[in-house]
């Protein structure tokens, strides 16, 4: 894969006064297109004929249809930066700051299109008890794979994360970032601050499947997809993540701070802050480390506008460290018996509490929606919420309902939230110095994670069973949490010898 991004950056400050000053900066990026050597690469494109049934939707491959390049190089990335930095006494300061900034693309996330039509592609699967799909002495003519195959129209019937795709006019993820912020300077050389911080992300990529049932034509069968003769176009192939490009995230939050730096044994970072974050959709990495793509409506973005499953409203964290001045180096206790016992110790800690992530209830099967991919939102018609939630029991399931065939549930994204997330780590450590060996000591060292032994729990079971609202009885295994984000205190003991 070939690329090419060369960036332009220019930046100066202004004094405009003694403690006023102001500064501005303008960056130009070229996102160039991904593109392949030997041309090996191919994507479907909605604006290509199909010589096969003669409709718009076929694959391109490079080199075909004028373009050799997987995505159009953008060239109007203009990036402006503002800083302003007031400092009206010695004591306090202030800065009001915004810039845009832009995201490269990457082989991990835009790369799907790169080696497709130089091998094989299909897939098939058998469950226990059925017939193999193929015997390790056949020759495995049976199986519906295809290629090496460069003909536009020879993948028709293929989907199911099978078919990459990456729109030509690949828009470039940008995020405007904005910050306002005061400073105090405290005694013991401490400072505090107080800012609003703010974002807003454009562009950014929405994991859907392009070629689903649209909301007005459920149940209508492959034959009311956009592109028929394909099956599912996304949202995820070998090498990379496919969608629609029109997801959108607001970020605002009100951040506090108090600094100490290391005086008197003592150092110590504490901050809390408030916020929301919303967004259309989260793409949160390989694995869904911070919660699941959920979507619904593939050709309605807006709808499914929630919080972000990063959203924190609090978050309180920080560390401590405290060396007592006590020993070798210092006024107290700094020879003999007194050093030895009481001298070279150290103690610090990280710890962090914060609100729970929100989390989307669905239905166990999205089957019935006639959507033919995507999940299947339930109807919200009772109070999920319970009064005395436990980890058998974190929210109520008989307040939805089943929705009706071929029609979208009314259950918004993201609209409960799981347990709260706490922990306590410390560290303790002191130095033995060896009198008869020069430079030398022992160091030893304790480490515990979770030093308080509690742990802090993942969101529950989150997928509905129509047998069970339709039977009312609630089926104990929806709403159970099983799974913890901190687990049960770990301790680590080492003692070092360094000369």
């Amino acid at each position: 894969m070939r690329s090419k991004n060369p960036s332009f950056f220019v930046q100066d400050d202004f004094k405009l006064r003694p403690n006023l000053t102001l500064n501005v900066g303008l960056r130009w990026e070229v996102h160039g297109g991904f593109s392949e050597v030997n041309h090996l690469a191919g994507s479907f494109d909605p604006t290509i004929m199909n010589p096969v049934t003669n409709t718009l939707g076929a694959i391109w491959f490079a080199g075909n249809n004028g373009r050799d390049k997987i995505m159009a190089t953008k060239y109007d990335n203009f990036l402006p930066r503002l800083g302003v930095a007031w400092s009206p006494t010695s004591n306090w300061s202030a800065r009001v700051g915004f810039g845009q900034y832009a995201s490269l693309w990457s082989v991990d996330v835009d790369g799907s299109p790169l080696g497709f039509g130089s091998a094989k592609t299909g897939s098939i699967s058998a469950n226990p008890g059925q017939a193999p799909v193929v015997q390790l002495s056949g020759s495995g003519a049976n199986l519906p794979f295809i290629g090496p195959n460069r003909d536009p129209g020879a993948y028709n019937g293929q989907g199911g994360g099978n078919i990459p795709y990456m729109p030509y006019d690949l828009p470039v993820g940008k995020l405007w970032q904005w910050s306002v912020s005061i400073e105090r300077r405290l005694p013991m050389a401490m400072v505090a601050e107080a800012a609003y911080v703010g974002s807003r992300g454009t562009g950014l990529q929405f994991q859907t499947d392009i070629n689903q049932v649209p909301a007005n034509k459920l149940g209508g069968g492959q034959a009311a997809r956009p592109f028929p003769q394909y099956l599912g176009i996304g949202p995820s192939v070998p090498g990379g993540l496919t969608g629609s490009y029109d997801n959108i995230s607001n970020y605002n939050s009100m951040q506090l701070s108090l600094r100490k730096p290391l005086g008197h044994g003592l150092s110590a970072d504490v901050s809390f802050t408030w916020s929301k974050m919303l967004d259309y959709q989260d793409t949160s990495g390989w694995g869904s480390r911070y919660g699941n793509a959920y979507y619904q409506d593939a050709f309605n973005p807006s709808s499914n506008y929630a919080l972000s499953n990063f959203d924190t409203p609090r978050m309180f964290k920080g560390y401590l460290l405290y060396s007592p001045p006590i020993g070798k180096g210092h006024q107290l206790l700094n020879h003999g018996i007194g050093d030895a016992v009481l001298g070279g110790w150290q103690a610090s800690s990280i710890f962090i509490a914060q609100s729970g992530a929100p989390f989307t209830v669905i239905m166990a099967s999205a089957t019935n929606s006639g959507a033919l991919d995507g999940n299947w939102y339930p109807n919200i018609v009772g109070d999920p919420n319970v009064s005395n939630r436990t980890i058998n029991q974190w929210f109520n399931q008989l307040a939805y309902a089943t929705p009706k065939a071929n029609t979208f549930g009314s259950n918004g994204r993201n609209t409960l939230r799981g347990p709260d997330l706490t922990d306590v780590d410390l560290s303790l450590s002191k130095n033995f110095p060896l009198p008869r060996w020069e430079g030398a000591r022992i160091r030893f060292r304790m480490d515990a994670t979770n030093i308080v032994n509690h742990p802090s729990f993942s969101y529950p079971n989150n997928q509905l069973s129509a047998a069970a609202l339709a039977s009312g009885v609630a089926d104990p295994s929806i709403g159970k949490i099983t799974k913890t984000t901190v687990g049960g205190r770990v301790l680590a003991v080492s003692i070092r010898f360094s000369f």
